[in-house]
């Protein structure tokens, strides 16, 4: 998505990147399909390196495997290269390597260099690249959670890779070999320790091979325990930046030592605790920053208790602001902070973004308690709804429903604020008690919410329960003090991808218990063996608060160590907290990083902690006004984390490269598809004129709960499919083989993509909640669209209703739109020729969903809603009272997704039970089936293909689209997994494309 203050993330250059622009992403003479040459030289400690084989390489996409070689040379005897390839897929994220060939010492086949340089579309013919000691230092670090033992192997989805190509531009300047002399002033590198790393590189490849004294020791301290010893500088890089603290810290500095000249300086004056690299950002309105939530692009958010002090910061009822980051810790947010303009914002801590792509930040002053949504758009911030929530709110997590859980600290409980909330309408939250002073929160896999009481030593597992009459959400809970909770004061919660319960447990402030502790709880609530588990040696003072956990299940706590007495009741104040710590622990407990933790990066009172999606951690700094990021330290995550950290696939063994150009497209697969049209239709206005009536059914139609028997079956026909996942990612259909293909992205994620339709010329239009707007795309031909534009703006369209969130997207034979507002109507766009503009209108303002629509002829439509389906017809320049057509099975279903066959036969998606109803017209009335009643976890969109198979978006823990096969006697298949959206992203709803 854009921002309003800076520009896109993978589309514009960052401005501490300028220097090399053209390798991160601005654009450059590498277009797509044309051909590159990048030129260089290899150095080794400021020496040419004779004869080594210098290759370019596409990152793969799978996870630490499938990369490609593009193009592979030999360095003359000036160590000077050339790599000609052609760029045929502009967004592979190149890499060079670089091994073997000679010094003045001889013959060296320890050598090992690498660089990661960024996009293929952003590398220009004419640029004099250095590969050295620097470069292989930044690249082992800023993209270790996707590189292989061998440090040659790079894969990983998108933007996780795309993040780290970025982060090498902080750590090195690949035009000249060296860290980047023109850093922002609010960033502070680790010079030194990246100099002292390139120097003990330097000492290897400079001596005369792997048997010389420098290589053996290099090797036999960068050997982690049960690990097997690197051969090459560049695998020991990777093994050090993958365990910083695991490598032999002081046998490393050894060989640096040896070295009587270093090349590269400055450096370390004396020896590290731990080989971390720790970057400190500030700027941004950065003031006792709290907590950190990171969005879908990786920009880093972060609340702030205070507003800045000083230069006419501070304005009146704005005690409290929010600052956004950059990836790669640029400030984006202006120099004295984000405030709404209503003064919504006082003394925050918790944010989380949800599935809209909106962020909800709590504020906790109790002289105003409030949760704030703030919705991110093209043109900037705009601030949607409050929800005043009383006493005191505190922490803030999301489930994958799009409702928003609230701890409150003073009411002693959690806050449900659900997805169909607006301020202005009875219910939408709920509350139930849970403990004294409840402070973290976090949804779990089944969707149980669990809240870390610090003041009654316990967490508490929420489950929501039936909505009441009156729109309240209600509960049912059960606590758990086991594991050393009681003896402590829970703070942070988090759950890892296994299921584990993971809870900061700081000192008990009335028990006076000198050492806080992590306790580790099973999914059902019973203490992990060993639990407690300490963060340090005796007198640490560890009092730990944020907690995180990575894709691998590592898990990450900000320390904040007390140095006089003890704290607040919610953690370290300024006044009490330490420089503080990260410590890091294995998914059983064990202690991972240095016995005091990971300290440098300018840390002082840490508080909030988040990984990205290049496995970097970043750390909220309440008493130093900054933010900690530690480099490729941890396993990627997806975000924004909402409900708990998928799992990492597990590479493949010593995985090699691959010889096949990863940027080559693969052919599109012979597939039955619709045929398109080679003119595009122009849009017509609503008709006037009476549509053929529609039948009158009766309002409730009689529903038989009882399953359909569901027999096997294969598949008899396929079909293309386009599937909203943030981006719109279609998958093709090979007929020859009964399958579907990897998906691939068509529109880019920037447009948060929630809803998709195809009008009869294959143009597509997409819904936006988190942009607020309404897209179209042309179709080219040839399987491909153009970039999106907006058609329409929900936030300045009255007729959305002051709730800008377009859901489910349908287009009828006259190419007129049908929008389904989320909290708010149904709306019909059309197209006015003399304008040139699209005009809405409500269709109906009572009861719609955010979901389904279908048009089964122009000038009637069927909808989701509330109750289930309804109908309205076009008559008389109006549409007529919507009438129920099939009503929802259960009071709790939450009926969504709505599908049409070729006969008319509707298909609908009940969220909540995980189930697909057929309704069928016969005899002036509807009639419905349950057809499908179980492989179904959180299914939202549905689409219908020219067989009536049925392709089911499948959210929550099952993240895939399925398939139900029509066995042709009125049943269907079980749904089964057809593909899973490109980098774990949620489908939301989805269309058979042309």
């Amino acid at each position: 998505m854009t921002r309003g203050f800076g520009p896109p993330l993978l589309a514009v250059c960052l401005a501490l990147l300028a220097t090399v622009a053209w390798l991160s992403g601005c654009g450059g003479a590498g277009g797509s399909g044309l051909p590159v040459v990048v030129q260089g030289a290899i150095m080794g400690g400021q020496v040419p390196i004779v004869g080594a084989t210098v290759s370019a390489w596409a990152a793969g996409s799978s996870y630490r495997a499938g990369a490609a070689l593009l193009s592979s040379a030999t360095a003359d005897g000036s160590g000077n290269f050339s790599l000609p390839f052609t760029c045929s897929a502009g967004d592979s994220q190149i890499y060079l390597t670089a091994t073997g060939g000679s010094t003045p010492s001889g013959p060296n086949s320890a050598i090992g260099f690498s660089a990661g340089l960024g996009a293929c579309s952003s590398i220009p013919n004419l640029s004099q690249v250095v590969v050295n000691e620097v470069t292989t230092v930044a690249t082992a670090y800023a993209l270790a959670a996707f590189t292989d033992a061998t440090g040659e192997t790079i894969g990983g989805s998108s933007p996780g890779v795309q993040v780290g190509m970025l982060t090498v531009g902080n750590m090195a300047d690949v035009l000249t070999g060296r860290v980047p002399a023109s850093l922002p002033q609010t960033t502070v590198a680790p010079v030194q320790k990246i100099n002292t790393l390139a120097d003990i590189l330097a000492a290897c490849v400079q001596s005369s091979g792997p048997a010389s004294t420098p290589c053996a020791d290099l090797f036999a301290a960068a050997t982690v325990s049960g690990g097997v010893a690197p051969t090459t500088t560049l695998a020991a890089a990777h093994a050090i930046a993958a365990g910083p603290a695991a490598v032999n810290a002081g046998a490393l500095f050894g060989v640096f030592r040896g070295f009587a000249t270093p090349p590269f300086t400055p450096v370390l004056a004396a020896q590290p605790t731990d080989w971390a690299m720790a970057f400190n950002f500030s700027g941004g309105g950065l003031a006792f920053p709290a907590w950190i939530a990171i969005d879908f692009e990786n920009n880093i958010w972060v609340t702030n208790q205070a507003g800045l002090l000083g230069s006419g910061c501070v304005a009146p009822n704005r005690n409290g602001t929010l600052t956004e980051l950059s990836a790669t810790g640029e400030p984006r947010s202006p120099s004295c902070g984000i405030s709404p303009p209503t003064g919504d914002i006082s003394d925050p801590i918790g944010a989380a973004w949800n599935g809209l792509s909106n962020l909800w930040v709590g504020s906790a002053n109790p002289a105003g308690p409030s949760v704030l949504e703030v919705s991110v758009t093209p043109t900037g911030l705009k601030y949607l709804k409050v929800a005043n929530t009383g006493a005191q709110p505190f922490g803030v997590a999301t489930d994958l429903g799009g409702n928003v859980w609230v701890t409150d600290v003073v009411g002693g409980g959690v806050r449900e604020i659900t997805a169909n909330f607006s301020p202005s309408k009875p219910g939408g939250i709920g509350f139930v008690a849970t403990g004294s002073q409840p402070n973290g929160v976090a949804v779990g896999p089944s969707g149980a919410v669990w809240v870390a009481n610090a003041g009654s030593g316990s967490v508490t597992e929420v489950t929501a329960g039936p909505v009441a009459s009156n729109g309240v959400p209600t509960f049912t809970t059960k606590s758990f003090p086991g594991g050393g909770l009681s003896q402590g004061a829970p703070s942070g919660i988090a759950f890892s991808p296994f299921g584990t319960i993971w809870v900061s447990n700081p000192t008990n402030y009335g028990a006076g218990n000198p050492e806080g502790n992590v306790v580790g709880l099973n999914a059902d609530g019973s203490p992990l063996s060993g639990s407690p588990f300490a963060l340090g040696s005796p007198g640490f003072n560890a009092q730990p608060f944020g907690i995180a956990v990575d894709g691998i299940g590592n898990v990450w706590v900000a320390d904040c160590q007390f140095t006089t007495g003890l704290g607040g009741a919610n953690g370290c104040t300024s006044a009490t907290g330490g420089p503080g710590a990260v410590s890091e622990l294995s998914p059983t407990g064990m202690l991972l990083s240095p016995p005091n933790g990971y300290s440098e990066g300018g840390m002082s009172n840490p508080a909030g902690i988040a990984v990205d999606s290049a496995g970097n951690v970043w750390v909220a700094n309440d008493g130093a006004a900054s933010v900690t990021e530690f480099i490729g330290i941890a396993g990627p995550v997806t975000v924004p984390m909402v409900g708990p950290a998928p799992a990492l696939p597990t590479p493949t063994p010593g995985a090699a490269p691959t010889s096949t150009p990863a940027i080559t497209p693969s052919p599109t697969p012979s597939a039955t598809a619709t045929p398109t049209p080679t003119a595009t239709p122009t849009p017509t206005p609503t008709p006037t004129a009476t549509p053929s009536p529609t039948p009158t059914p009766t309002p409730t139609p009689t529903v038989s709960l009882t399953p359909t028997p569901t027999p096997t079956a294969t598949a008899v026909v396929g079909a293309n499919i386009l599937v909203a996942a943030g981006d719109v990612e279609e998958s093709l259909f090979n007929s020859s083989t009964d399958t579907w293909g990897t998906p691939s992205s068509i529109i880019g994620s920037s447009f948060n993509a929630y809803g998709v339709a195809l009008d009869s010329a294959g143009d597509m239009f997409i819904t936006s909640p988190g942009n607020g707007a309404v897209y179209e795309a042309s179709y080219l031909g040839g399987r491909t669209w153009a970039a999106p534009t907006p058609i329409i703006d929900a936030f300045s369209d009255p007729n959305f209703g002051g709730t800008p969130y377009p859901g489910g997207i349908a287009v009828d034979a006259s190419g007129n739109l049908f929008i389904a507002v989320q909290a708010g109507p149904l709306l019909e766009a059309v197209f006015n020729l003399g304008t040139g503009r699209w005009v809405t209108s409500v269709v109906d303002n009572s009861l719609p969903a955010a979901g389904g629509i279908v048009i089964p002829s122009v000038g009637t439509v069927y909808y989701t809603t509330t109750n289930g389906v309804s109908s309205s017809t076009f008559s008389g320049g109006v549409w007529s009272t919507p009438t129920t057509i099939v009503s929802k099975n259960t009071p709790s279903s939450d009926v969504v997704g709505l599908a049409r066959d070729s006969s008319g036969n509707l298909f609908i998606i009940d969220a909540n039970m995980g189930t697909v109803t057929e309704a069928t017209f016969s005899g002036g009335t509807w009639s419905a089936k349950l057809i499908v009643t179980s492989g179904l976890v959180s299914p939202l969109g549905i689409a219908v293909d020219g067989q009536d198979n049925l392709y089911i978006a499948d959210q929550g823990s099952a993240n895939s689209v399925k398939r139900a096969a029509n066995n042709g006697n009125g049943t269907w298949s079980t749904p089964s997994q057809i593909f899973a959206p490109l980098g774990s992203s949620r489908p939301n709803f989805l269309a058979v494309g042309p």
